[in-house]
């Protein structure tokens, strides 16, 4: 919207009437008249705003000044343009306008780009350059933290890991010196020893390594105490790194001999002792009783283990030790079983003779006594034993004296019958007995499944009889539901088996 001139009262109206003395001027109807310089302000509003209403009408301009002739008609244009806005504007206004506005008057330039004009324009916009700079600055700061704190972290660390690595060093390097002055004192003392085992090469060779381990400590000791503090390793740090790996190493190195040292006076301390264990085990075989054979085979692995010794070789000579050990304590053993495999022999044999045998268990016994007298001369332990369970198998069955009677009680079978071998056209019956003592006490015997071919110890058990002997004992059953008939047969002393009184085919079952 255009901006026009337009009279103003002024409220500050001197009621006297009289010159206020203000340097304004006042008309006689009492109105104050405009000082010029505000008459000259509106005159140059008007002329700026004529200005931009020619601008707006920029296609009538163009028309309009390109002929003088018609400015006339322009102004009164712009006259009309005001007036229909109720705003009073004189062509002297108007007419400035359209000059200003062909000259320019009013159209802005830029100033020419200098450090003073950039300056003003900073310190126009300071408050954008200042967050800007701080921005910038902020994010600078951050990375610049991002890289040195960590950097200085770990500059710390490695300060504190050097001044860990030297206590350390310091420490492994006192323990080297007594370590080292530790086994100087052992290997001394074993040299002192009296023994029959001196085995020299091993001195010689705790020797050596006990003198690289003390030079390695001794070495090492300097090298610690050259070692700088905090501010020493800051200004050198490589170099320093450098001389705690060297000194590093040479503890590792001390330690290392001191380690060969500490084995060799071990290996020396186990020969003295595996000398000591043979020395026991010979005493032992002087004094054990042993035949020719065992006492030569001891004799020779005695020797194997003293070669060890000698050699000073501690693991070998142990391992021989070892073997000559159990070979001796085996043949101790193997003699004390045949001691008692005797004795248990002889009381078998008496037990045979008091049974009064029959001739076919006399000659059974002759049999076993031949084998068991074999087996001591060959020295086999194992046919010695088995003879001996032999013998007294056959002694307990001379000695016993029983009844067998048939099974009559409830619930129990008194005969059974099978098919032989899956046989369906064949049948084989078997009497079920039970022996009884003279007290009337059912006896367990050994008796052998024929079906099976396995040996228990049994009370009742079925002995096979003819077709004839089973249905005569089921025809007694059968009378009057009681076997009339019970006994079976009877086992006399000294005989090997029982007297039938029924019709026996042979072979036994325990399982029906």
């Amino acid at each position: 919207m255009n901006v026009g001139s337009e009279a103003v009262e002024d409220p500050g109206i001197d009621p006297v009437g009289g010159d206020s003395g203000s340097g304004d001027s006042r008309s006689n109807d009492g109105a104050v008249a405009p000082v010029a310089s505000d008459v000259a302000l509106d005159r140059v509003m008007l002329a700026m705003d004529v200005v931009d209403t020619l601008r707006h009408e920029r296609k009538l301009v163009a028309v309009e000044l390109d002929d003088e002739r018609r400015q006339a008609e322009l102004v009164a244009r712009i006259r009309g343009i005001y007036d229909s806005q109720g705003i009073e504007v004189s062509d002297e206004v108007i007419a400035e306008g359209v000059a200003a506005l062909r000259e320019e008057r009013f159209v802005y330039r830029p100033p020419e780009r200098s450090f003073e004009v950039w300056l003003a324009e900073v310190y126009v916009d300071r408050r954008k350059w200042a967050i800007v700079f701080g921005s910038v600055a902020l994010v600078a700061l951050l990375v610049w933290g991002a890289i040195a704190v960590p950097a200085w972290v770990g500059e710390q660390n490695r300060i504190a890991a050097f001044e860990q690595a030297s206590i350390d060093l310091g420490a492994r390097a006192r323990e080297a010196a007594n370590r080292g002055g530790a086994l100087r004192g052992q290997l001394d003392h074993a040299r002192g020893l009296t023994s029959a085992v001196q085995p020299e090469r091993l001195f010689d060779e705790a020797e050596s390594a006990l003198l690289r381990g003390l030079g390695f400590a001794e070495t090492l000791r300097d090298a610690v105490v050259r070692l700088p503090q905090r501010a020493g390793y800051v200004e050198a740090a490589e170099r320093w790194d450098t001389a705690v790996a060297a000194a590093t190493e040479l503890a590792g190195n001390a330690e290392t001999a001191f380690d060969e040292t500490r084995a060799t006076l071990d290996a020396i301390v186990e020969l003295r002792r595996l000398h000591d264990g043979l020395a026991a085990l010979r005493q032992r075989i002087d004094e054990a009783e042993l035949d020719a054979v065992a006492r030569r085979d001891l004799v020779e692995l005695a020797g194997a283990v003293d070669a060890a010794i000698t050699v000073a070789d501690p693991r070998d000579a142990a391992a021989r030790l070892h073997e000559l050990e159990a070979a001796l304590q085996e043949r101790i053993t193997a003699r004390q079983v045949l001691a008692e495999l005797r004795q248990r022999f002889e009381i078998a044999v008496k037990s045979c003779e008091g049974a009064d045998p029959e001739p076919v268990a006399q000659a059974r016994a002759a049999d076993l006594e031949s084998r068991f007298q074999q087996g001591i001369l060959s020295g086999d332990a194992k046919v010695v034993a088995e003879t001996v369970r032999d013998l007294e198998a056959l002694a307990e069955q001379l000695l016993q004296s029983y009844e067998l009677r048939i099974v009559t009680r409830r619930n129990q079978r008194s005969g059974v019958w099978r098919h032989p071998n899956r046989n369906r056209n064949a049948r084989n019956y078997y009497i079920i007995v039970e022996a009884v003592d003279a007290d009337g006490k059912r006896l367990r015997l050994p008796i052998e499944n024929e079906e099976t071919g396995r040996t228990s110890r049994v009370r009742t058990f079925g002995v096979r009889v003819s077709e004839a002997a089973y249905e005569q004992v089921k025809a007694d059953k059968l009378d009057n539901g009681l076997i009339d008939r019970s006994r079976f047969g009877r086992k006399r002393r000294g005989r090997l088996a029982p007297d039938y009184d029924f019709d026996v085919v042979g072979g036994f079952i325990t399982r029906w």
